[in-house]
């Protein structure tokens, strides 16, 4: 009975000690630099394969664009029909590094302007967070290189 207690208080702190916190409400942040994220973005096409606004999935807004991000600052996303262009640039700020969009003409595109967080880069993906300074919601977008 003596060993059965601090059995059971050991286990109870490991399965505490292993709990992990929502990725939507706590994401963790991979440190990246503006060099890296220049060099990614710039080499080749994207496409956009989540667009999570307020909990809400907006990702059918950009099916069939492709994304072509320019060593010149600008983006131009393309359709079958249509072609939309806005700018594009990295900062830090507040010690993270965020990608910040700026498209006009399209209710839709204009949805993505703003100053994302980076918080995951790799050459084929890039994955980003706003939270709104009014309510504190999340927005996540996911670019993925075709």
């Amino acid at each position: 009975m003596k060993l059965i207690i601090p059995i059971a208080a050991l286990a109870l702190l490991f399965t505490f000690t292993l709990c992990k916190k929502d990725s939507a409400s706590s994401p963790t942040v991979v440190a990246a630099n503006n060099s890296s994220i220049n060099h990614n973005i710039t080499q080749g096409a994207w496409k956009v394969i989540e667009f999570t606004e307020d909990e809400t999935n907006k990702t059918d807004h950009y099916f069939g664009y492709e994304f072509r991000f320019n060593n010149n600052g600008t983006v131009d996303a393309f359709s079958l029909t249509n072609t939309i262009s806005g700018n594009w640039s990295t900062k830090t700020d507040s010690g993270y590094l965020k990608l910040d969009l700026k498209f006009s003409n399209s209710t839709f595109f204009k949805e993505l302007n703003e100053d994302w967080q980076v918080i995951t880069q790799t050459a084929t993906k890039i994955k980003l967070l706003d939270v709104s300074g009014n309510d504190g919601k999340a927005s996540y977008l996911t670019f993925e290189r075709l």
